[in-house]
């Protein structure tokens, strides 16, 4: 058991130590890993969020690097201070101050730069959306988008089941179109809240539509024929996401053939 923890403990403290650490001239570190060099920056990542975007950091405000197998990189020679030591004379060491004495640059971590840049991160949003129509007699529907263009296009799957009237029974539509979308926060420049608010969409796509018409023929004896309808698919609405992955939806959609009407709907919205 004491060999376990103790292996634990050193396989932690490996993954804590196991990253790059860029020190700036004004001696402050930047914890990340770093990606690429060139010869005008330097590309890392932030240590604490790996899974973020790329930053840039030119070589001239760079001092060293130290890697995460320890090996230590001067960059800018120039603008490193020097490190001075006095010399103090043979019994009288008690007597030397530190005033004159610019101490060596420190490996401790500090002055770490924990700034997310939330302009240079695209928005989560990809609805699923569960929705009532409002057309008489009403359905339950459901949608479910991906995303294709970050920040712009989604690609997306609708199905509904209209409930049965006197007239028609058991009617179902399917619909796959693309969601052109604007994330309202984004464009007025809130990008902390980017994946909240208002998002306004349109989209066009195609549909599938079955159907079925009780009547009776020419003998007089009830039948349920089926229909298959097939056409162009187009929407217009809103979601409005209250906390990042919950909130409201309204639409309008039109499946486009002849006699087809607006259905107006309501209803929730989770993105992820």
């Amino acid at each position: 058991m004491k060999y376990r923890i103790l292996l634990l403990l050193l396989f932690t403290s490996y993954l804590v130590d196991a990253q790059d650490i860029i020190i700036k001239n004004d001696k402050s570190e930047i914890k990340a890993k770093i990606t690429e060099l060139t010869d005008l920056t330097i590309k890392y990542k932030k240590w604490e969020f790996l899974d973020g975007p790329v930053y840039n950091i030119d070589r001239a405000n760079v001092f060293m690097i130290i890697y995460a197998n320890g090996q230590r990189e001067i960059i800018n020679h120039s603008e490193s201070s020097p490190v001075v030591v006095p010399v103090v004379p043979v019994g009288a060491e008690n007597k030397a101050t530190h005033a004159n004495v610019t101490p060596p640059l420190s490996t401790t971590h500090h002055g770490i730069d924990t700034t997310i840049n939330y302009q240079n991160i695209k928005v989560k949003y990809k609805p699923t959306r569960i929705f009532y129509s409002m057309e008489t007699p009403g359905g339950l529907g459901l949608e479910s988008e991906t995303r294709v263009v970050k920040n712009v296009v989604n690609i997306g799957l609708m199905a509904l089941y209209n409930f049965n009237t006197d007239y028609i029974k058991s009617d179902e539509i399917v619909a796959g179109y693309f969601s052109v979308y604007a994330p309202i926060n984004r464009l007025t420049g809130n990008f902390k809240n980017q994946d909240g608010g208002l998002f306004v969409f349109a989209h066009i796509g195609g549909f599938w539509e079955n159907y079925i018409v009780p009547t009776f023929d020419q003998n007089g004896l009830y039948t349920e024929p089926s229909y298959n309808v097939f056409g162009c698919y187009v929407a217009f609405g809103a979601d409005y996401i209250f906390t990042k992955s919950f909130g409201v939806t309204f639409q309008t959609f039109e499946t486009v053939q002849t006699g087809a009407k607006n259905q107006y709907t309501a209803g929730i919205v989770f993105s992820f």
